[in-house]
């Protein structure tokens, strides 16, 4: 088996984080986070110590801090670290927003890729497939 990847999943539904972390387990080790402040947090001090994150999938109705807002700053951070677009995270959306304008956005400010849940194994690893993940 390869490698597996570095995946942070955030999520304020426990019920998904914990779906999400028991399908890709095989594939990567992941870091939950269930708000979008402390993932943006902990992706910052990963990047700083020259760790790598490769997946992030991300959720976009959270309370305090949503998913469009987080995905911003995740990719700011990426930006102020001068991490390239070959380098950067896989920011894969999974959310239950059919709002094309939420999707839109997602796309326009940085995902890769955009699930609606509910999701399965078999969609979520032909996502990372397409993405060169797995």
């Amino acid at each position: 088996m390869t490698k597996k990847i570095n995946a942070l999943i955030i999520d304020d539904d426990v019920v998904s984080c914990k779906k999400l972390s028991e399908i890709l387990e095989p594939y990567a080790t992941c870091s939950v986070f269930y708000e979008g402040k402390k993932a943006i947090e902990a992706y910052d001090s990963i990047i700083r110590k020259g760790d790598k994150i490769d997946l992030i999938t991300l959720d976009i109705a959270m309370p305090l801090f949503d998913g469009i807002d987080t995905l911003k700053e995740l990719r700011s951070i990426e930006s102020n670290y001068h991490i390239n677009k070959d380098d950067s995270a896989i920011i894969i959306m999974i959310t239950s927003s059919f709002d094309k304008h939420k999707i839109t956005e997602s796309f326009e400010k940085g995902c890769n890729d955009y699930i609606i849940k509910p999701f399965d194994e078999k969609k979520l690893l032909a996502r990372l497939k397409s993405n060169n993940l797995l």
